[in-house]
């Protein structure tokens, strides 16, 4: 219903650029309602984006119409719009493709595209001729798809490939060869910077210690930009890079600030070792990310190490590990240690499950004990993530019990932990009588209008008593009603609602109150 609203509106006759983006609500008739304007060339799209909503491939020739259809299409990205992209529709949004003469950007992201659509999709896109920026990111693209589309990219103008985290080997490395020959042989004279803007992504794919060599070997000799990413090499591969590469590859500095970037490259907790070594020398580092590497509770004891060897570290992501509250209780013992002297500012543990769900209770005393010391006796702290934590309602009402002995904290997220009325009622007695929180997230809980009602009296609360409102409140995607309404309590402060339904109602109120 909305989507039909939208597209009778006036205003898209100026629009360039259309997101539709994670709405699970958003499904076919929607999505081709707010197409049909844009199909009848009644207006001018130059970009369509279309991420994590509910279509299925019944969708799908809508979207290839369009694209068949338009003459100032130029973007197209496709991130999730639907659990699998098929063959067929493959074959269809092909066939879109080369009726398209405009497009110069194409991008299908995690839809489980096989090697005969990828060599579809690129084949079409060498019929088409203009495209120069082809992105398959996180498929199920092996080396026959994957050399099929860099066949088809060498002999046209694209210069931007990505197929990363997708199932490559070492076998692809010859075509990886050939294709950079000929992006070369592409420029009559090419001089150092001429091939700046070429690119090959090849990260997260299944390259071994051998490939890795002679990665490094293609790299030296090639002025393309080419990561391949070490998201699966095995054993060895990273303890051969020197440390400058490590610092050229890895360490971004921003002024003063340097940051160590490891998320996302599968090193688990063999590699914390050699991180240890490395970061004994190295004392510029004052943020390490180590997100997303399977991490457990065995590698937090040489991550604690890593803490105790630099002290310049003042922020650390751990995020989307399973460290489990043994490895949680490791890490509080090192910010003991240190006491007054612990630099460490920022932590996110989100997306570590501290607890399953009927697990005995001796366990959740363990993680309560945990969640305590993190919140009261760590005095340094500035932000803390302990969002999809599995903490519920339990691990809410602990927080809110030591937030009043906080005296630093000024962000904390708690989304994604099913939290209710019940958590949130005991988290705002302690909310109310802390007096530095400037940002609470309650994203993806179960936080219904009485819960709505709770945060809103603790705001007031909060005023009344002198301390300053929280600034900002993240309450997106949580089952409170549309109508739920905001007291002067919540709209004080920033009280943001992205992807509600409640926005209509926000909407009215803020009016309301200027």
């Amino acid at each position: 219903q909305r989507c039909r609203q939208l597209a009778a509106c006036s205003g898209l006759k100026k629009l360039k650029k259309l997101y539709i983006g994670i709405n699970e609500r958003i499904t076919g008739p929607g999505l081709r309602c707010l197409l049909q304007p844009f199909s009848q060339r009644l207006y001018h799209l130059s970009s369509l984006s279309i991420r994590s909503c509910n279509l299925q491939e019944s969708d799908m020739p809508a979207i290839c119409d369009f694209v068949g259809s338009s003459r100032t299409l130029d973007e197209l990205s496709l991130y999730r719009a639907m659990p699998t992209l098929s063959s067929a529709a493959c074959y269809r949004l092909a066939a879109a493709l080369k009726a398209n003469r405009s497009m110069t950007w194409l991008a299908c992201y995690s839809m489980h595209i096989n090697d005969d659509s990828a060599r579809a999709l690129a084949q079409a896109a060498a019929v088409q001729g203009k495209i120069d920026r082809l992105v398959l990111r996180g498929n199920d693209i092996t080396d026959d798809g994957g050399t099929a589309c860099l066949r088809s990219v060498s002999s046209l103008g694209c210069h931007r490939v990505d197929l990363s985290f997708n199932h490559l080997t070492k076998d692809i490395l010859p075509e990886v060869i050939l294709t950079l020959r000929a992006w070369h042989a592409r420029l009559d004279t090419p001089s150092p910077g001429a091939l700046s803007d070429y690119s090959l992504q090849l990260a997260g794919n299944r390259f071994t210690r051998q490939a890795a060599e002679m990665m490094s070997a293609v790299v030296a000799s090639a002025a393309v930009k080419v990561n391949f990413g070490f998201a699966s090499v095995t054993s060895g591969a990273i303890q051969d890079l020197t440390a400058a590469k490590l610092n050229e590859k890895c360490i971004l500095h921003h002024g003063k600030y340097s940051q160590l970037d490891l998320t996302f490259l599968g090193m688990g907790d063999a590699y914390v070792e050699w991180l240890q070594d490395y970061l004994a020398d190295v004392k510029a580092v004052e943020s390490l990310s180590y997100g997303r590497n399977n991490l457990t509770a065995a590698g937090m004891v040489p991550m604690a190490a890593v803490l105790r060897v630099n002290l310049c570290i003042q922020a650390l992501d751990l995020s989307f590990n399973n460290i489990g509250v043994q490895g949680l209780e490791t890490l509080l013992d090192v910010i003991d240690e240190d006491g007054e002297n612990s630099t460490l500012r920022y932590l996110s543990l989100q997306g570590n499950p501290l607890v399953a769900e009927h697990s005995p209770e001796s366990d959740w005393v363990r993680v309560e004990t945990a969640i305590c010391r993190l919140v009261a006796e760590c005095p340094k702290l500035e932000l803390v993530g302990l969002g999809a934590t599995d903490i519920g309602d339990r691990g809410a009402a602990v927080v809110g019990e030591c937030l009043p002995q906080q005296s630093s904290l000024t962000w904390l997220g708690l989304g994604f932990n099913n939290i209710s009325a019940d958590g949130v009622s005991n988290l705002c007695t302690g909310l109310a009588r802390n007096s530095t929180l400037r940002i609470l997230s309650l994203s993806s809980n179960l936080l219904d209008s009485h819960a709505i009602g709770q945060l809103n009296g603790m705001q007031e609360e909060r005023i009344h008593s002198g301390a300053n409102h929280i600034d900002t409140i993240f309450v997106d995607c949580n089952p409170f009603p549309s109508e739920t309404r905001l007291g002067p309590g919540l709209l004080n402060g920033r009280f943001y609602f992205l992807y509600s339904t409640a926005i209509l109602s926000f909407l009215d109120d803020f009016k309301a109150n200027k």
